[in-house]
């Protein structure tokens, strides 16, 4: 039975994803951030033997208890959200998460390679976003968090390739999905020395249309293909669902180009 640790799993896509690979052939590790996460999550799987939780918080020495796993397929979800405007945040507000989206990512990516390469063999399954792709106003930090994280994972796969390694590396790029995620980031802007003050009705418009109407309510298209991610062996790399926001998101790139 192959082992698959899927880090950030206490709700939204992790969450749901878990729950969609619990009649399949794996031994799933999941992880979550804080001990009152762990404790409701090990008791939902208390009497399931395939599933055991772990509080990992992955800035943190906690990363230890990933490698000692030596996982088959780790799929990597864990992100912190970061909502303002670039005028507006600290930097040590942007340090934070790009610690958190990149750094400490791509710390247990790498370490995690390093084990699978000695094995000829595993799966690093990324979830990034859309949002990488793209400058979205409000969302700089965590769009260029995740592009950063984007452009490593590419890299990482070229580099694999040079070494003719059967590790596969595999990224997720979903689009809005009401996870409550954006909802966050979105509320973040809303400060009393924002340099945007006099423009927070305007905000407050777009935001409710975003979540009224650009978000997708039901996870099944994105669950479908990050678990397609896992099952397939073969060189496909990037999964992106919608498709109807994935093909505005490319041409904007294109555009900006």
């Amino acid at each position: 039975m192959k082992k698959i640790v899927i880090t950030g799993a206490y709700s939204g896509l992790g969450y749901s994803l878990v729950k969609s690979l619990l009649n399949e052939d794996f031994k799933i590790y999941l992880t979550v951030h804080t001990q009152l996460q762990y404790q409701k999550m090990a008791e939902k799987y208390k009497d399931n033997p395939k599933v055991e939780c772990l509080k990992v918080d992955i800035n943190t020495s906690d990363k230890n208890k990933i490698y000692a796993l030596k996982p088959d397929i780790l799929f990597c979800n864990a992100a912190m959200p970061l909502g303002g405007s670039l005028l507006d945040l600290s930097i040590e507000n942007i340090q934070e998460i790009m610690d958190t989206n990149v750094i400490a990512n791509f710390e247990i990516i790498q370490e995690v390679s390093k084990q699978m390469i000695k094995r000829n063999q595993g799966k690093i399954i990324v979830t990034t976003s859309l949002a990488g792709l793209i400058p979205i106003p409000f969302m700089g930090a965590y769009c260029s968090s995740k592009a950063s994280l984007i452009k490593l994972v590419q890299v990482l796969r070229q580099e694999l390739k040079l070494l003719k390694s059967n590790v596969r590396v595999k990224m997720i790029e979903p689009g809005l999905y009401h996870t409550g995620f954006n909802q966050f980031m979105f509320d973040q802007k809303y400060t009393e020395k924002s340099y945007f003050k006099k423009e927070f009705d305007y905000l407050q418009k777009t935001d409710n249309f975003v979540s009224k109407y650009l978000e997708l309510k039901r996870f099944d298209s994105i669950v479908k293909v990050m678990k397609k991610a896992i099952l397939d062996d073969n060189e496909k790399f990037i999964y992106r669902k919608p498709l109807w926001q994935v093909i505005p998101a490319k041409i904007t790139q294109i555009m900006l180009d």
